[in-house]
């Protein structure tokens, strides 16, 4: 992977923390519902990442 396949990367997992630390915040001050949405907001993106990981391990495994 190259430079920009990295700083990709980077910005993905800064923003993944971000998120995280936010739900947290939202539930430790009491704010349920944006705890509960944030949690949502956050579930669809990973399900696109997660599938496509699934996908890219079973090509793999079907070629070896």
């Amino acid at each position: 992977m190259g430079f920009i396949g990295d700083l990709a990367k980077a910005i993905l997992i800064t923003w993944v923390v971000f998120w995280i630390l936010s739900m947290i915040w939202f539930f430790a001050t009491g704010q349920l519902a944006m705890a509960f949405l944030f949690l949502v907001g956050l579930l669809v993106p990973s399900s696109f990442i997660l599938y496509e990981y699934w996908q890219y391990r079973k090509g793999r495994m079907s070629h070896e």
